[in-house]
């Protein structure tokens, strides 16, 4: 199986930063997995391939937005309850 994600941001700088942050848990994926994340001007590509079973690669997806989502809040762009308010 494959799969493919693709996430445009404001600028390159982000996009190299978020992608950089991401890189560590892909290293730890399991054998049957491979993940490669790299950004190209201001999109962050992430691709899985894995022979396994459809669970384990939505779970992997999942855990790979929340930590997109954690890295996007430590540099101040996570939604917070101010900027929903707004």
């Amino acid at each position: 199986m494959k799969a493919e994600l693709e996430i445009e941001y404001e600028d390159e700088k982000t996009a190299r930063a978020l992608a950089e942050a991401l890189t560590p848990d892909n290293l730890e994926a399991p054998n049957e997995m491979k993940i490669i994340t790299k950004s190209e001007g201001c999109v962050i590509f992430t691709e899985i391939n894995f022979s396994g079973r459809i669970r384990t690669l939505i779970a992997t997806i999942d855990d790979l937005l929340s930590c997109l989502q954690a890295a996007e809040e430590a540099i101040g762009l996570g939604f917070t309850k101010e900027k929903v308010e707004e």
